[in-house]
């Protein structure tokens, strides 16, 4: 036996045994009848309600951020930086 049950905030569900049934009614679901006419909320008041609610407000500013167009020094090549190996001596001495 499958009896559909619906929720205001969670929906609709498929309840597969009579004691399912009780324990769900007294958590708030209801039966589903098709011949009843359904209910036509309107939208607004539905929207607001879903929105998330944030603890804190993002800051928002008009000002641009500012990017530097210099190259950072942790980006630089490594061969600006350290002497690797001279007149093709790969132990990096001047022998």
């Amino acid at each position: 036996m499958n009896i559909i049950l619906t929720h205001p905030i969670h929906g609709a569900k498929i309840a597969t045994h009579p004691d399912e049934v009780k324990q769900d009614e007294k958590n708030g679901w209801v039966q589903y009848n098709p011949d009843t006419p359904a209910q036509v909320e309107s939208e607004e008041p539905k929207a607001e309600a879903e929105k998330p609610k944030r603890k804190y407000t993002r800051k928002q500013t008009d000002q641009p951020v500012e990017q530097p167009n210099e190259v950072p020094s942790f980006l630089t090549s490594a061969s600006d930086e350290c002497e690797g190996p001279r007149n093709g001596d790969s132990r990096g001495t001047d022998q």
